[in-house]
């Protein structure tokens, strides 16, 4: 590989898991902070030229979605070069490059060590913000989302008791959304891969809870004035907020109708793709989203049985990542 176009120190990347308050993040700091070239979701940046959001965009999908007989180092590099080119603000020696995208932790297609070595051969040694959280609440989020999406139609216990009776089984991916849940080994790998140094944790539990300290380590890693930070976290709402029964409900059936509709119209084989349907956040779906909101009930909570089941599975886990980080997790709620 050639030589990382940029000065490592001035860049971040911020690989959070999923529904650890990735989109809050995104949306409400890492896309407003002064001096940060902000370079993850959305990938429509206002005032970046549509070919340099192209590039991060197609960057980022090959990192995780490519097996590495299937990932081309060369083009990476070349997709980067592209990202960076007419972005305002890159040519500032002052500004931070901050690439925060949560699909870089999914145990997917390529294993997460190889996808921190591919960042790592692409920017050099930068800093490394890990966003966590407590996995039995990520997971019912996470259930949530997909099961509004129709990416799944099971129940909540249904759907971690597949997951879980194929946890380590080699080439059943089943199992993806209990193991990228797994933050000991994913702080390992990228401390391993970047240097301990190198590797700051933040538990999404503290933004609530302890919302200073969570803003002194951002402000560390950026780095940038930590009111600046704290201000953000504070004065926003969260993003990406997963609906509850009746939300969930309104939103497979709004999907149902689209996506039936596409079919009977348009035969357009894209209607079989959940996400392929659009958010429903705007036009009279953002109406009665908005609307149900008020009345919503909470999802079932996992049965015993469930819970008792993902503690016995991360507790190792949590143990490593309580170790690594320092963090009382244990008081969190983590199993440990």
């Amino acid at each position: 590989m050639a030589v990382p176009p940029l000065d490592p120190d001035r860049v971040v990347l911020h690989v959070g898991v999923p529904k650890s308050a990735t989109t809050t993040l995104q949306f409400n700091l890492f896309a407003d902070l002064e001096r940060v070239v902000y370079l993850g979701k959305p990938y429509d940046r206002p005032g970046v030229p549509y070919e340099s959001n192209a590039a991060i965009a197609e960057l980022v999908g090959a990192l995780w979605t490519r097996t590495e007989l299937e990932f081309d180092r060369a083009h990476a590099a070349e997709l980067l070069e592209r990202g960076l080119r007419d972005r305002p603000g890159i040519d500032d020696p002052r500004s931070t490059v901050v690439l925060s995208e949560e699909a870089l932790t999914w145990a997917g297609a390529a294993d997460r060590l190889e996808i921190a070595r591919r960042l790592r051969r692409l920017f050099g040694r930068c800093r490394v913000l890990i966003t966590i959280r407590e996995q039995r609440a990520a997971l019912r989020s996470c259930h949530r989302w997909m099961h509004a999406r129709r990416l799944i139609n099971e129940p909540h216990d249904a759907w971690i008791a597949r997951c879980l009776a194929s946890a380590g089984r080699s080439g059943c991916p089943d199992d993806f959304a209990v193991r990228h849940y797994r933050f000991g080994a994913l702080i390992e790998a990228y401390a391993r891969t970047f240097g301990d140094d190198r590797v700051s944790v933040v538990a999404t539990e503290q933004l609530r809870t302890d919302p200073a300290s969570a803003a002194s380590t951002i402000a560390s890693v950026l780095p940038c004035d930590q009111q600046a930070v704290l201000e953000r976290l504070e004065s926003r709402s969260p993003r990406n907020a997963s609906p509850g029964r009746l939300g969930t409900a309104y939103q497979r059936a709004a999907r149902r109708g689209r996506a039936l509709r596409a079919r009977l119209l348009t035969r357009d084989p894209d209607w079989t793709d959940p996400l392929a349907l659009a958010e429903l956040n705007h036009g009279v779906h953002g109406v009665a989203m908005r609307a149900l909101r008020v009345v919503d009930r909470p999802p079932r909570p996992a049965s015993r049985e469930t819970d008792a089941a993902l503690a016995a599975y991360y507790r190792d886990d949590n143990r490593l990542a309580a170790e690594r980080t320092g963090l009382p997790l244990g008081g969190m709620g983590y199993a440990v």
